[in-house]
Order: C-alpha cells, then structure tokens, then sequence
C-alpha cells in the first residue's frame, strides 16, 4: 500500500513540478515581448507543452519503476523503454519547433498558411521516419535494407516528379525570402506586366 501511496505522489509531484514549470514559462512571455523580434515569444510558447510531456512521462516511468523494479520483457527493461520514449518524445519536439519556427515565418511575411502546408507535412514525415528508425534499430531490426530501399524510392520519386518539386521549392523560397510582395509592378521577358494582386 506505502509503495502505491509514493507511486502517487511521484506523479503528483511531478505535475506540480511541471506546472510551476509552466507558470513560469509563462511569466518569461513578459521580458520576451520587449523585445525587438517576435522568435523568442514562439519558441517560448512552442516548448511549453513538450516540457509538460516530458515531466508527465518521466513521472510515469519513474512511478512504474518503484513499484515493478525487475518488470521487462524478454530482454527489454526499463532502460530499453527510457530510449524509446525519449526518441519519441524528442521527435515530437523537434517537429513541433521546425513547424512552429515555419508557422512563424509565414506570419512575419504575411504568407498565407497554406503555402508551408506541403512543406510541414514533408518535415513531419521525415522527423518521425527518422525516430521510427531509431526505435526500430534500438529494439534490433535491422534498418539497413528498409534505408537502401527508402533512398531507391526517394531517387525514383524525384527523377519522376523532377518538374513539381522544382516549382514546390521555388514556391518555398518565394515564401520565405519574399523578392516578390503584393502590388510590386513586375515585367516578363515575354513582355507581359502588370502588379502583383495575390501570393498564394
């Protein structure tokens, strides 16, 4: 019974910690926004809830430990599963900053949300293939053919859509560097002119 009234409060605890945690990210916003940029404001608000996770999953481990000590399965114990959550959690992280910083961008610039919405679903693919890997290489699956044939792929894919990935990362950089903006006045090479009315 004592050990279920400690695994409890490793929890609590936990979250207590996490949200004082959170209160005080909170309270950061306040010398944040003096400054001159709007980065340190989305970062600060981008890792909140990833720290919060991080605490809860910790806690949860930790709880689970006290109270099973030699729980595993097979070969696998408790420092098998610490790394799998942790490649996990930090790919959640790390996606979470990578969209957040692009979602950002687009609201410095004044681009639409849907221009980065292609490129957010590639970034998202790619982080989280690459923690799958990871998970699946700590657990003892050889990854050497799946990455062979992942790159045979990734090479087809590009020769075969060689035209649209081109236009996809022109519109990239178009909405990132911005050499173009609403009502600039702009002339071809084949004589057509005009403003530009609408970036999209």
């Amino acid at each position: 019974m004592n050990q279920i009234v400690i695994a409890v409060l490793i929890l609590a605890g936990a979250f207590v910690v996490s949200n004082v945690l959170m209160f005080t990210l909170r309270r950061m916003k306040s010398l944040t926004t003096r400054t001159k940029t709007t980065f340190d404001d989305a970062i600060l608000r981008l890792v909140g809830r990833p720290v919060h996770i991080g605490f809860q999953l910790s806690a949860i481990i930790i709880a689970i430990f006290y109270l099973f000590p030699t729980l595993h399965y097979q070969a696998w114990g408790y420092a098998d599963l610490i790394t799998i959550v942790a490649f996990l959690w930090g790919a959640y992280l790390v996606n979470r900053l990578i969209l957040g910083v692009l979602e950002w961008q687009g609201e410095e610039t004044g681009t639409k949300r849907g221009t980065f919405r292609f490129l957010e679903n590639i970034v998202s693919i790619f982080v989280w293939a690459i923690a799958l890997m990871l998970v699946l290489n700590h657990i003892g699956v050889e990854i050497g053919a799946l990455l062979a044939g992942f790159g045979i792929l990734g090479v087809a894919i590009a020769f075969a859509l060689q035209t649209t990935l081109s236009n996809i990362f022109s519109a990239v950089y178009f909405a990132m560097d911005r050499p173009i903006r609403q009502g600039d006045f702009i002339k071809l090479d084949n004589g057509i002119e005009g403003f530009v009315e609408d970036i999209s």
